[in-house]
Formats: structure tokens, C-alpha cells, sequence
């Protein structure tokens, strides 16, 4: 994989943070059957009714991703011989760094 190959990962990402600031952004890496990686946006639900119970952080400084988006997502790119690459979210107004939760 070379940087070329993931610029345009990398920009939907960028897109996508910024488009929710202040919230959270999170998503999807997938990489289709040839390989080839795309971006999928997931809502984050943090602090709403339906992640009641899921986490005491809001969308501003926590992530739950909808879990049927999430689910429909997986299905999708398993379903045409792809995988899950990565799990993405984004840290606004702080460090790029790895919160506790995000060792976990």
C-alpha cells in the first residue's frame, strides 16, 4: 500500500471530521475483494437514547457507532470477499493520541 493509495482514504476521513466538528467522527476502513480501501462514514449515536447504556460520553467527546449502519457496512464488504482494515474516530480540539478507551 502506498501513500498514493491511501491519500484519497485519507482525505474522506479529513472530510468527514470535518464535517461533524465539534462531534466525533467515526467509520470504516474497508478493503474490497481486490484489495482496493474506501471509507465508509458511521453515525455516531454517543449521547442519544439509542446508545443509552452503551457509554456516559457524548458525541463530543466519545463514539458509539450505530450499530446497524455498522452491522450493514461489515455485511456489505464481507459479502463481496472484502474485510474490515481499520476503525477510525477522530479527537477534536485535542492531541492525536490514544485515549485508555482506545487501548482497550
Amino acid at each position: 500500500m502506498t501513500g498514493r493509495e491511501l491519500q484519497p482514504v485519507m482525505a474522506a476521513i479529513a472530510a468527514h471530521a470535518r464535517s461533524t466538528y465539534p462531534a466525533e467522527c467515526c467509520g470504516l476502513v474497508l478493503a474490497g475483494g481486490d484489495g482496493a480501501l474506501r471509507f465508509v462514514p458511521v453515525a455516531n449515536i454517543a449521547g442519544t437514547a439509542a446508545a443509552a447504556g452503551n457509554s456516559q460520553r457524548t458525541r463530543r467527546d466519545g463514539y458509539v457507532m450505530d450499530p446497524k449502519a455498522l452491522l450493514a457496512a461489515l455485511a456489505e464488504i464481507e459479502q463481496g470477499g472484502g474485510r474490515l482494515a481499520a476503525i477510525v474516530h477522530s479527537h477534536p480540539d485535542v492531541g492525536a493520541y490514544f485515549s485508555c478507551e482506545d487501548r482497550e
